[in-house]
């Protein structure tokens, strides 16, 4: 096994460069566009009446801004760390939702029955879920330990690790 490890080369050959950006481009996005639609929702609802409701109103806002601030900084930056807090961002959301249908969150009981309930809740889990997986990929395809994103892999040419080295 070791012997055939020495074989395979590190990194993926150039012309498979496009079929690595796409991968990225199909993780990133789908929790980008999530992030956007949460925030849509949120910012909605707050204009509708919900930036009446104290304490709740705001965050309703607060929510929106963030959810636009991280879907950007995901596209952007394409980092594990920033798709990871975009996922927490969302679940939080969902939980607080949940919470809020269930329990009550400060003196406020929301409704799994009320506008746009169900269909932010559909939106941020498959958010978290594709920024779970986006951060992954990020990481296994795009992710250097100096913090940027690289075409190569740690053991590259040049790494002492190359075809024939031992």
């Amino acid at each position: 096994m070791a012997r055939f490890a020495r074989t395979v080369p590190d990194t993926l050959p150039a012309s498979r460069g496009v079929g690595k950006r796409r991968v990225l481009d199909a993780s990133v996005l789908p929790g980008s566009a999530m992030l956007v639609w949460s925030g849509a929702i949120h910012l909605h609802l707050w204009s509708a009446g919900y930036r009446s409701i104290p304490t709740i109103g705001w965050l309703f806002l607060f929510q929106a801004v963030s959810a636009f601030v991280l879907a950007a900084s995901v596209l952007l930056t394409r980092r594990p760390v920033v798709a990871a807090a975009g996922a927490l961002f969302l679940a939080a959301t969902a939980i607080g939702l949940v919470w809020s249908v269930e329990w009550g969150l400060f003196d406020f009981q929301d409704s799994f029955g009320a506008p746009f309930a169900t269909q932010s809740l559909g939106v941020e889990t498959a958010g978290a879920v594709a920024l779970a997986v986006a951060g992954a990929v990020i990481w296994r395809f795009g992710h250097r330990p100096g913090g940027r994103a690289s075409g190569r892999s740690p053991g590259g040419p040049g790494s002492g690790r190359e075809r024939g080295a031992a």
